[in-house]
């Protein structure tokens, strides 16, 4: 079986060009905006349900696999990457090689991984504080979901095919929005329903994955060389995970240091700021593909740069909404919970805290696609150096009087070192051309 290489795209830079930015711009981010309303939406019916260790417990489990899916992370990228360079026969076979290749050793992966937490199930149900051992069961379910949905994911993004790509997000939404629901509303569960119905949802969502894919995995392929797709996939991996990394690293700290019901308004107002960068960072998969296609043309584009002003427009609307109005997103999102209006001082902070980690998403994806590593290594260590600020001060967090208080500085923190990657990816897109 042959496969036809990706159809050709018109460059950024023209009329038509930005017109079609704008056009799949607008689809990834309706997409994502309704897959992503659904899944606000379960935890409309979470925080209603479940008790509220039940709920930490379940938006930690959440966090916790954006940390799993750090290498994923990476695979989605090369992969798009991949494909979007992918302009002739040889280059679409050796795709289809690399695909299944990936798969099994990503399979094989997660197979050492969920021994290890199978050993170890003891232990991270104490630091993730979580009663019912089920919910770590689903969740290892969906590590596997976790690592082959971005293959198939970075696959679509770089054919551009945007409208199977959104149809992956709303289906997962509304299938663990419908199946949540039904579990928590007559079987009840807590955390282990919520975690059972995102195993019905992503295995759906895979499927779909599986077969808008089929000409790739199906086809003609041929052996990897494992040389230059290693030096692809490790700076990617490590680039994007250190975002991803500071994404979801203060809920689970929290989650493991602070032992009352109170850090429930933490995870409340921490899926508020989350929801601002989920509304915004489709725009940035829409432009990754798009220059790595206009790097292996040899063509100027401008996606970037339209990219970058499209999120900083859209996030500081939002942000500046969320200082105005900060009971409204909490109304939306728990409305059957009015408990969680006490979260209402974090939400401003939220906002901002996380909108340069958003913008410096976008600045670290257009190095990444033009190859232009260097910025790596300064983004793992603010990364790592947001993590190892945060135990530093764990003992003086818990000695507040009041825990909003700590709550606070975690957020502050947070948008503290946000800002330094923002500005150091900034250097490096801006600063180091025009030296």
């Amino acid at each position: 079986m042959t496969t036809n290489p990706p159809a050709k795209e018109t460059s950024g830079t023209s009329s038509s060009g930005r017109l079609s930015f704008f056009r799949q711009s607008g689809w990834m981010v309706i997409a994502t905006v309704a897959g992503g309303m659904f899944m606000t939406v379960v935890h409309t019916v979470a925080a209603h349900k479940m008790e509220s260790n039940e709920y930490s417990a379940f938006y930690s489990l959440l966090r916790f696999f954006v940390w799993l899916g750090i290498p994923a992370a990476g695979l989605q990228n090369v992969f798009a990457q991949q494909t979007a360079a992918a302009l002739t026969a040889e280059k679409v076979h050796a795709l289809a090689g690399t695909t299944r290749t990936i798969l099994r050793l990503m399979f094989i992966l997660w197979l050492v991984i969920a021994a290890f937490i199978v050993i170890a199930h003891r232990d991270i149900l104490a630091v993730l504080k979580i009663s019912n051992p089920a919910a770590l069961w689903f969740a290892i379910v969906v590590g596997l979901t976790t690592f082959w949905v971005p293959i198939l994911k970075g696959i679509l993004q770089g054919k551009h095919h945007f409208a199977g790509f959104g149809w992956m997000q709303i289906i997962d939404g509304v299938l663990r929005f419908s199946v949540v629901a039904v579990l928590l509303i007559f079987f009840g569960g807590q955390a282990a329903s919520g975690m059972a119905a995102c195993v019905f949802s992503q295995l759906a969502t895979l499927s779909l994955g599986f077969w808008l894919t089929k000409d790739i995995w199906t086809g003609e392929g041929t052996k990897i060389k494992w040389g230059p797709w290693l030096s692809r996939v490790i700076p990617l991996t490590f680039g994007l995970g250190a975002v991803l990394f500071m994404t979801a690293t203060d809920a689970l700290f929290v989650q493991k240091t602070f032992s009352s019901e109170s850090r429930q308004f933490y995870m409340g107002a921490n899926l508020t700021g989350f929801a601002i960068m989920m509304f915004v960072s489709p725009i940035a998969m829409v432009m990754f593909p798009r220059v790595v296609r206009s790097k292996a043309k040899s063509e100027t584009t401008d996606a970037m740069m339209l990219t970058f002003l499209l999120t900083a427009a859209v996030g500081i609307m939002a942000a500046l909404a969320c200082t105005v109005m900060p009971t409204l997103p909490l109304r939306i999102i728990y409305a059957g919970s009015p408990k969680m209006l006490a979260a209402a001082p974090l939400v401003p902070w939220f906002a901002f805290a996380l909108l340069p980690l958003t913008l410096s998403n976008v600045l670290i994806t257009n190095l990444l696609a033009h190859e232009r590593y260097k910025v790596v290594p300064f983004a793992v260590a603010i990364a790592v150096g947001y993590l190892v600020t945060l135990f530093a001060l764990s003992d003086r967090l818990l000695q507040m009087p009041e825990q909003m208080q700590a709550f606070s500085m975690v957020v502050k923190l947070l948008g503290l070192f946000s800002l330094a990657l923002m500005v150091v990816c900034a250097w490096f897109t801006w600063g180091t051309s025009r030296r």
